[in-house]
């Protein structure tokens, strides 16, 4: 999902024809979104729990990927699309970040202290590789059709909101140990 807004450049220029200017101004906009929404998100995972705002963020890119692209394309026309800046520059990154921010913060509460750094590590790792590979396969699936790298999306994030749930569920059983912050868990 980190990755979406650098995609989104190659998507706005080929699937509603913008400038590539245009293009990158929405995807400017998407990235400030995202780094703004930190403090917010932040004061929102202290307050509800990180699994709690992850779960939120998460279910929400989940179904509204497909319909933001998708609203972007219908309402674009003549090389004008207020309805990019306003889905995909910031509703969608919003949403991005109440997933993302508080995941650093779930990392360090399954991991022990000993093994802390390299649980952490090895998970920022695998998400960036998986993360780093999404522009390439949104690419590809944008030739089958205008809609499927939304779909992608959305089914990417399915695994990790499952891992969430099984983890609420696990710990409330007492089945997994939380070693930081269990009251944020």
């Amino acid at each position: 999902c980190n990755y979406l807004p650098i995609y989104l450049v190659s998507w706005l220029e080929e699937e509603t024809q913008l400038s590539p200017s245009l293009a990158l101004s929405i995807a400017a906009v998407a990235k400030v979104v995202q780094m703004l929404m930190t403090f917010p998100v932040s004061f929102a995972t202290d307050r509800y729990g990180a699994t709690k705002v992850m779960l939120l963020g998460g279910g929400s890119v989940s179904l509204v990927a497909v319909p933001c692209l998708w609203l972007v394309m219908a309402s674009s026309t003549g090389g004008e699309c207020w309805s990019g800046f306003l889905v995909l520059g910031l509703l969608l990154p919003v949403l991005i970040s109440i997933y993302l921010i508080p995941s650093n913060l779930f990392m360090t509460c399954v991991f022990p202290t000993p093994m802390r750094a390299r649980g952490c590590g090895l998970c920022l790792g695998l998400a960036s590789i998986a993360g780093g590979l999404t522009p390439m396969i949104a690419s590809q699936l944008a030739q089958q059709g205008e809609l499927w790298p939304g779909a992608f999306i959305s089914l990417l994030s399915l695994p990790s909101l499952a891992v969430l749930l099984w983890s609420r569920r696990e710990k409330t059983r007492s089945r997994l140990a939380v070693y930081q912050r269990p009251w944020l868990f």
